[in-house]
């Protein structure tokens, strides 16, 4: 084989390996940009749950806002119902007095 002969078959190689590694290089970068696109839309689908999440965490705000006002409005209530019932407590103590007393009255008056 000749000097000439070995060259050519040399650079064939080459030329054939350079072939070979830019068709996987396309390939890659094909893949790649695949890729790209699936990342895309995987991305506008978490930013379609992160908007659900403030939407749902908005909804719970809302909700605990009511929350705390039924819970002013049930305290104010118990507060209302615990003075009447102190109030009731009184009337029925103060007539229970009344009644002892009346009836005290009336047993001396029947002892004699």
């Amino acid at each position: 084989m000749t000097l000439g002969t070995l060259k050519k078959r040399m650079d064939a190689r080459f030329t054939q390996l350079e072939r070979r590694i830019d068709g996987r290089f396309r390939r890659v970068h094909t893949d790649a940009r695949g890729v790209d696109r699936v990342l895309v839309r995987i991305n506008a689908r978490f930013d379609a749950i992160d908007a659900q999440f403030e939407a749902v965490n908005v909804r719970f705000e809302r909700v605990d806002t009511h929350f705390d006002s039924l819970e002013e409005k049930l305290d104010t209530i118990v507060r209302m119902l615990g003075q009447k019932h102190l109030q009731h407590e009184r009337v029925l103590d103060e007539h229970e007095r009344r009644v002892g007393d009346l009836e005290r009255r009336t047993s001396y008056g029947d002892d004699e």
